[in-house]
């Protein structure tokens, strides 16, 4: 993929990094949610905003804590 792809692709990627649903979970909420680090990780690779808060005040990784390590 050339440089000039990449920057084409950038503003698409960062729409659907930020997209949320109607808790106000973002994509990484969501990788969150379902206990599944690989998931996770990509989100994180590509610059989601870790410190992003849903609805209810939380951060993903406190979903992932208290979804996942019960």
């Amino acid at each position: 993929m050339s440089d000039q792809e990449r920057k084409e692709l950038l503003p698409e990627k960062k729409k659907v990094l930020s997209l949320l649903d109607s808790d106000g979970n973002s994509l990484l909420h969501a990788a969150c949610k379902l206990c599944d680090l690989s998931l996770v990780g990509k989100p994180v690779q590509l610059r989601a905003d870790i410190s992003a808060r849903n609805y209810e005040k939380l951060y993903p990784h406190q979903l992932f804590i208290d979804l996942c390590w019960q």
